[in-house]
């Protein structure tokens, strides 16, 4: 097939969390408590069907984060921040054959950027992470998949695990896995 099906997305999305009276009632120790405003916005193209044939898809986001007035993200022990964006970009390549085996590749980059409302020691204001992740997938019958995949690092920032609070705390690592699916 030379031409398949395309699809073209975009999302908004965004919340006013509380003002600082309910944060000063309950407390800042939550993080949750530290929010004023969640903006996002996120774009993709696909062209193909994932697993039959050829595909190909890519996706861009950009998150921003904004602290109540006085109640800073912390960050690097003694600076804070007022502020942060997460920007982010995907591409995947497929091939699905028809004996049921599927080869994956493709390209992840995220950035983390802070607004710093101090920087004592003129800390850089943000950290890249980029990974290529590869997964071999084989549908045996429709019960069993078995798969093989890796995430390799592409220039992940030694400080990256640090400004995500360690939720991307192993992209700078290279890692390997194997899996079995049965299904019932």
């Amino acid at each position: 097939m030379l031409f398949g099906p395309i699809s073209i997305k975009a999302g908004f999305g965004g919340a006013n969390f509380q003002d600082n009276d309910a944060a000063d009632n309950f407390g800042t120790d939550y993080a949750s408590n530290q929010y004023d405003k969640y903006t996002q916005w996120a774009a993709s193209l696909s062209w193909g069907t994932l697993g039959q044939g050829f595909y190909t898809a890519a996706t861009f986001q950009t998150r921003n984060f904004e602290a109540l007035g006085g109640h800073d993200f912390d960050l690097h022990g003694d600076t804070t921040a007022d502020e942060y964006d997460v920007t982010g970009a995907e591409f995947v390549i497929s091939y699905g054959f028809a004996n049921g085996v599927t080869l994956i590749g493709g390209y992840n980059w995220m950035k983390v950027d802070y607004d710093f409302v101090d920087n004592p020691d003129n800390i850089a204001s943000d950290a890249k992470s980029s990974v290529i992740p590869v997964i071999a997938q084989w549908q045996i019958n429709p019960s069993i998949k078995i798969w093989a995949e890796a995430r390799f690092d592409a220039g992940t920032d030694d400080e990256y695990a640090e400004y995500t609070n360690e939720v991307y705390a192993h992209n700078d690592e290279n890692v390997f896995a194997l899996g079995a699916k049965y299904t019932f």
